[in-house]
């Protein structure tokens, strides 16, 4: 009997296939961490330095404001770090 197919066992192309997707994920966490998130915090930075010079009945707007952009970047860096994990319990039914 001889073995038809590609040079490497299906295993090998399954392995590549996923490693493939596993650096696909990566680059775009770096991506958002590096562009959206980075972005988000020197906002939050800059937010801190002009509330220095805001009015004392702009405060509570201006903390309001900078607790949604914080709340946004966990989010973003939760997913982020969900991107980058491995999958390592997905079942099989999902494509």
């Amino acid at each position: 009997m001889t073995e038809e197919g590609p040079d490497r066992p299906p295993g090998d192309v399954d392995e590549q296939i996923e490693r493939a997707r596993q650096q696909a994920r990566d680059r775009v966490g770096d991506a958002l961490h590096d562009g959206v998130v980075q972005s988000m915090t020197a906002l939050m930075m800059g937010l801190a330095v002009r509330r220095l010079d805001a009015p004392a009945g702009l405060w509570p707007h201006l903390d309001a404001i900078e607790l949604e952009l914080s709340g946004v970047v966990a989010e973003l860096r939760d997913l982020i770090r969900d991107l980058r994990t491995p999958d390592a319990g997905v079942d099989s039914d999902r494509a």
